[in-house]
């Protein structure tokens, strides 16, 4: 996989500032192998059309992936994932991590009173690539670059 092929979700009603939700999956993407050291990241300006957030939020992602040694930057070539494998996770810190995330999404969806098959359910929906006018704000190259977006006013009145 490359960047060109990458499916982020970016959620503003989240309380999770947007620089941290696209730092954090691409760093995950990243240590768990699917993007590879070499791979070519989308432009500040793709990726920020795709995602539909501003270009210098972006670019503030990939210049701390640079400093933390996840990606490499050629001036007037491109951002690669950094040729380092030193930071990827082993399978067994592959699956604390992915319990901690577990463990977390539990008790949030107790906090909001649904159960965990309501909760599997959602991630289940969310793991699919959205569909036209779906109302997420996603990337996926993979569905032929349609990308559904809600609107700041809408994200408010939802939470």
């Amino acid at each position: 996989m490359d960047g060109a092929d990458l499916w982020l979700h970016v959620s503003t009603s989240s309380g999770v500032p947007i620089y941290v939700q696209l730092k954090d999956q691409l760093r995950r993407a990243i240590q768990g192998g699917t993007l590879r050291p070499g791979d070519q990241l989308p432009t500040v300006r793709d990726l920020a059309a795709r995602t539909v957030v501003n270009p210098n939020t972006v670019a503030r992602v990939y210049r701390e992936l640079e400093a933390e040694g996840f990606l490499t930057t050629q001036r007037g070539v491109g951002t690669y994932v950094a040729p380092n494998p030193s930071w990827r996770l082993d399978e067994l810190a592959r699956q604390d991590a992915a319990m901690a995330a577990a463990d977390a999404f539990l008790a949030a969806l107790s906090q909001l009173g649904m159960s965990p098959a309501e909760g599997a359910e959602l991630l289940l929906e969310r793991g699919r690539p959205p569909k036209d006018g779906a109302g997420n704000r996603a990337v996926s190259d993979k569905a032929g670059g349609k990308h559904g977006r809600k609107g700041a006013r809408e994200d408010e009145q939802d939470g």
